[in-house]
């Protein structure tokens, strides 16, 4: 009888355990998620405000503004020769375009946007909204293995 309260007390301390190395698992991984997403969103938007910050002028024909899978076209140079477009890639990763150059990615693998919107306040001021998302491939999003985060911001032209 004293045997089989003793691996019963057993039985509970090793599940209590198991159960302890799940939640710990699971809060690593979703401290990690949000750790690449919070990075990744600082990446582009500084590379995003800096860019724009240091542009002659916006490209209206070349933007698509209002647009959750927005695309902003700018011109750097003095004479709108030197192109600048962000935009999202077909898995929805942000990418610059500078001139004739291929397309750079602006964010790790692991992450993607849901929305890179610009909105035009004026001819000198851009609102840039950015919802960034991180989970794994494949994999049904849960609590425990998807973060998201949004950023929104004001940004001036100098010029």
């Amino acid at each position: 009888m004293e045997l089989i309260v003793y691996i019963g007390i057993i039985a509970l301390v090793s599940t209590s355990l198991v159960l302890f190395s799940v939640a710990l698992s699971n809060s690593r991984q979703k401290a990690l998620a949000a750790s690449e997403v919070e990075a990744n969103a600082k990446i582009v938007l500084n590379y995003l405000s800096r860019t724009i910050r240091s542009a002659r002028a916006i490209d209206d024909a070349n933007s698509l503004f209002d647009n959750n899978q927005g695309r902003l076209a700018l011109w750097l140079g003095s004479n709108n020769t030197e192109p600048v477009v962000f935009n999202l890639d077909s898995s929805s990763h942000p990418q610059v375009i500078i001139g004739a150059n291929p397309a750079v990615s602006l964010s790790s693998g692991a992450v993607w946007l849901s929305r890179f919107k610009f909105t035009k306040l004026s001819d000198k001021q851009l609102v840039i909204d950015m919802e960034v998302r991180a989970g794994q491939p494949g994999v049904t999003p849960t609590p425990e293995n998807f973060y998201q985060s949004a950023v929104t911001t004001v940004v001036n032209l100098r010029k």
